[in-house]
C-alpha cells in the first residue's frame, strides 16, 4: 500500500496558538471626528517572549515529525523551508523567527484593553458590579475563545440589572456537596 498522501485525498494541519500572549497593542482615536477610523496597532509579536514560545512550538512540530507515524506518510520537514527566510539556516532559531514573523496570524479573539477592578482603580474601566467608567472588562486574554467569558459577564450584568442573583440555587446545591477547594 502507498503511504504518499495523493492530492485530494486526506490531510492534516498542525497549528501553534498563543493562549496567553505578551504583546500589548494599541488603540488610539486618530482626530475628533467620531466618522475617522481609529488608529489600531495589534503590535503582534512585538514581545520577544511570543517569539520565543513559538519557536518552542516549531521544535515539538519538528519531534512531531520525527515520530514513525508522521515518517510512515511521508511527510517531508523541508516543506516548510521557504525562499523568504532562506538567508538563516533551515531550523535554526533564526529561521523560525523568521517563518514566524512571514507567516503568523492572529485568531480574531483580541480582547482585554482594559479590566474590571475595585471604583477607585485607575486601570480598571468598570467596577465589581460592571458598573461602567470606560470600555472593555477582562483583566487577561483568556486561554480561548473569548465568547463563552463573554457570555458569562453579559448574564452576571443581567442579574445586576434585573436584581437577582440566578445562580443562587446551583451556588446552594454545590456548598450543600461540602466540597473543599484549594
Amino acid at each position: 500500500m502507498d503511504t504518499v498522501p495523493k492530492p485530494g485525498g486526506y490531510g492534516f494541519t498542525i497549528a501553534a496558538a498563543l493562549a496567553r500572549p505578551f504583546s500589548r497593542g494599541s488603540i488610539r482615536l486618530k482626530s475628533k471626528d467620531p466618522f475617522d477610523y481609529p488608529l489600531i496597532d495589534p503590535k503582534y509579536l512585538s514581545d520577544k517572549r511570543d517569539v520565543q514560545n513559538l519557536i518552542s512550538a516549531a521544535r515539538v512540530w519538528e519531534k512531531i515529525m520525527q515520530t514513525t507515524p508522521y515518517k510512515k506518510l511521508g511527510i517531508r520537514e523541508d516543506e516548510q523551508k521557504f525562499s523568504f527566510c532562506s538567508e538563516y539556516e533551515f531550523r535554526s532559531d533564526a529561521y523560525w523567527e523568521c517563518y514566524i514573523r512571514n507567516l503568523a496570524i492572529a485568531t480574531y479573539h483580541q480582547s482585554c484593553t482594559c479590566k474590571m477592578g475595585p471604583l477607585d482603580s485607575p486601570t480598571s474601566v468598570v467596577d465589581t458590579q460592571l458598573r461602567v467608567k470606560d470600555s472593555s472588562v477582562f483583566p487577561n486574554v483568556t486561554s480561548g475563545n473569548t465568547n463563552i467569558p463573554t457570555v458569562m459577564v453579559a448574564e452576571r450584568v443581567a442579574d445586576f440589572i434585573r436584581g437577582i442573583h440566578s445562580v443562587a440555587d446551583i451556588r446552594k446545591r454545590i456548598e450543600s456537596l461540602n466540597l473543599v477547594v484549594d
